[in-house]
């Protein structure tokens, strides 16, 4: 009896222990798991020796290989899906990690599906997908195979049309995957290629333009206008805050740039119907900013900017230029021109006086002007702008007259005028 029972028990253990021996299946279904990993190594070295003629093992055991060399170099977040042999997860976590890793070649182990997925990519783009390839190339040591441009120029068209919409997927990590993948050659033809889109270029979508130059290795004419742009509307940015919030030597800094910066905008080549507006504010934040501040003390000399063409923008630097004119006991809001008569005898002078009463309005203002005689021909141009009331080049004139004797109220107002006439010529 006790025989019995003692064979029973010996069967039972002997049927149990077989019943809990693993398979293939279930050893890589226990490698799954980070946590069951240890467990699945140890089963399969169990499996091989009870088992050495299965031809399976080669492939279970590469899995479960890549994974245990994986668990020593990945961060947790990540070594979950790349256990469970999930790429979608595996894409997900990694663009949450935001950082590189190392580890490409057991990666490729466990998702061989990567060139394809990168083919498909490449061949038959998409926002998603284009999306999700670029994080590889966070991945440092990822095999890949260089590709060139011949062979897809689709993708390379595509880029172009959908760059500029998609800034958040046209970044810093997109420009590693391409240089990976295409090298140096592609950020030029695509550059190349995004100018000759750029024939309806809105003003607004410059910021974008410039996002996308800094991630993707900007060239060409174009961006470099447009860079120069968005480097002068952050300067501006900068110069408003100081006006409105910043000390009164922040404020004396701003008025004293003023001349610097209506060059620079006037300089640049880019539309600026916009950045004219931010210009606008800022010299009407400087008007309404000079009494409440110590102005009164400074010695200040503004100088003229004969460059600048906006009407506009020339009237209200000139209101501010005049106000520090005004306080400078030298410089006067008009220039006394000098008595050149004092040096001749009067009777030098009567042959030339007779002279002048035969000459035509014209004649006699550019001899004024070569001689210097400033009041002389001021006096002979505003009576040919009253007589040729329409010639916007006249009033140009007259305006630069009044500019070079410190009337710069009255100059921006014949700038004005003139700004006027050429542009009701323009529509004629």
């Amino acid at each position: 009896m006790m025989l019995k029972t003692i064979a029973s028990i010996l069967c039972f253990v002997f049927f149990a222990i077989l019943s809990f021996s693993l398979n293939l299946q279930e050893i890589h279904g226990l490698s799954k798991m980070p946590e069951t990993l240890n467990k699945a190594v140890d089963a399969l070295v169990e499996y091989i020796v009870s088992n050495p003629d299965d031809t399976r093992i080669p492939q279970i055991g590469k899995l479960v290989y890549a994974k245990r060399e994986l668990k020593k170099i990945l961060p947790a977040e990540l070594a979950s899906p790349v256990f469970a042999e999930s790429f979608e997860d595996f894409i997900m976590e990694l663009a949450s990690y935001n950082g590189e890793i190392s580890g490409g070649k057991l990666l490729y182990m466990l998702f061989p599906q990567i060139p394809m997925l990168v083919d498909d990519a490449l061949v038959q783009p998409s926002i998603a997908k284009v999306a999700r390839i670029r994080y590889l190339s966070l991945i440092s040591d990822l095999p890949f195979s260089r590709r060139t441009l011949e062979k897809y120029t689709y993708f390379l068209n595509w880029c172009v049309n959908n760059a500029l919409n998609n800034p958040n997927v046209f970044d810093e990590l997109f420009a590693r995957f391409i240089e990976r993948y295409f090298g140096e050659e592609w950020f030029g033809e695509f550059w190349r290629m995004f100018e000759a889109s750029l024939s309806n270029i809105s003003e607004s979508d410059y910021p974008k333009i410039s996002i996308l130059s800094r991630a993707l290795k900007g060239r060409g004419m174009v961006v470099t206008s447009i860079n120069a742009y968005m480097n002068f509307k952050n300067k501006l940015n900068r110069s408003m805050q100081k006006v409105l919030l910043g000390t009164d030597e922040e404020f004396r800094n701003v008025v004293q740039s003023l001349p610097e910066l209506l060059k620079e905008y006037s300089s640049l080549k880019t539309k600026k119907s916009m950045l004219r507006f931010s210009m606008m504010n800022l010299l009407d934040a400087v008007i309404r900013r000079i009494p409440e501040s110590n102005a009164k003390s400074w010695k200040m000399n503004l100088p003229s900017i004969i460059n600048l063409k906006d009407p506009v923008l020339r009237k209200k630097y000139y209101e501010i230029a005049e106000f520090f004119q005004k306080l400078d006991t030298g410089m006067m809001s008009t220039v006394k021109p000098k008595n050149r008569s004092v040096n001749f005898p009067i009777f030098t002078l009567l042959p030339t006086i007779f002279l002048l009463l035969f000459l035509s309005s014209h004649f006699r203002y550019h001899l004024f002007r070569i001689f210097g005689f400033k009041r002389g021909a001021l006096h002979t141009l505003k009576n040919l702008v009253a007589k040729y009331p329409t010639n916007p080049n006249l009033h140009v004139r007259l305006g630069k007259m009044y500019e070079n004797l410190g009337m710069y109220n009255e100059a921006s107002q014949e700038y004005m005028v003139a700004a006027r006439l050429f542009t009701m010529k323009e529509k004629k």
